[in-house]
């Protein structure tokens, strides 16, 4: 469902996932998946927001061998400011992660992102920039496994030519 308004957005979607096999019923399993989205557009300033809740046992995308079940929550925000051909934005981001049987309980863990990112508009669809991203990890049974990252990237994203576009 998306709702526009304004030069503005918000969007929700749902979805559930039934596997079923006949051969194999102890594989069985139920995964739900939630996203929300928000996007407020104004003259030289913008905010988004973003939230994916999921309650799943898929092994997919992880180095799971077997179905564990888990509970995963990120959120994300963002707020940023245009000015001349430069853009200044700065965000928070939060995961959660936890699981549902007792085995694996002590890896539970959250983190926490603070991001900024300065963009420079090359032309008018182009535009190249530099990322600075520190990162709280924190494991809430085990605090020999916490940390902290710092991560700084930069690159150049747009189209260059009218049937190609770049992300770099």
């Amino acid at each position: 469902v998306i709702v526009p308004f304004d030069g503005h957005y918000i969007k929700a979607d749902y979805e559930a996932e039934i596997e079923h096999f006949v051969k194999f019923p102890q594989e069985n399993e139920r995964n739900q998946y939630f996203k929300s989205e928000a996007a407020f557009n104004f003259t030289d300033l913008y905010i988004k927001m973003n939230e994916n809740l999921t309650h799943t046992s898929s092994r997919s995308g992880t180095t799971f061998t077997e179905r564990i079940p888990r509970l995963e929550n990120e959120a994300e925000t963002a707020l940023g400011y245009r000015w001349n051909r430069f853009t200044l934005e700065g965000g928070y981001g939060n995961f959660y992660r936890s699981f549902d049987t007792s085995a694996q309980k002590h890896l539970n863990y959250g983190t926490n992102e603070w991001s900024s990112t300065l963009f420079m508009d090359l032309t008018a669809k182009t535009k190249i920039f530099v990322d600075y991203d520190f990162t709280t990890y924190d494991y809430f049974k085990d605090d020999s496994r916490d940390g902290m990252g710092h991560q700084i990237s930069g690159g150049m994203e747009g189209t260059l030519f009218p049937k190609t576009t770049l992300y770099w």
